[in-house]
């Protein structure tokens, strides 16, 4: 989130889907909840849409 925040992006783009693990964790929260990530960034999930091949996520 520091790149994002850094480089004031407006998308983040994932291609690839791996199961959250340790080596992989996930990137946003799963639920309609707030998600602290370190000491700095809290991501706030606004709203989602799912189609059969794009997952698409609004946060602030």
């Amino acid at each position: 989130w520091s790149l994002v925040y850094d480089y004031d992006a407006s998308a983040v783009v994932v291609l690839a889907n791996p199961d959250p693990t340790t080596q992989y964790p996930p990137f946003w929260p799963d639920s309609s909840r707030s998600k602290k990530y370190g000491p700095v960034f809290t991501i706030d999930h606004m709203s989602h849409n799912h189609y059969n091949n794009i997952k698409s996520w609004i946060f602030r």
